[in-house]
């Protein structure tokens, strides 16, 4: 993840697991590519909810 990415400055780390995205399970990096091209460049925002050292959390990214 690149120092200025906007997944890093949302809150974002390496080693979280991505569950779902904007309420949508996912279960291969496609399927996140997918809900960004669409449903966050349309809403502006993707909302994640991951799994960070055991705790689930929910992050939400802006999408240019």
């Amino acid at each position: 993840m690149a120092e200025d990415s906007p997944a890093l400055e949302g809150g974002l780390r390496p080693g979280d697991v991505i569950i779902e995205a904007n309420g949508e399970k996912v279960d291969e990096v496609e399927d996140v590519d997918r809900i960004i091209k669409t449903e966050g460049k349309e809403k502006g925002v993707v909302m994640f909810l991951i799994v960070r050292d055991g705790h689930n959390l929910f992050r939400t990214i802006p999408v240019q």
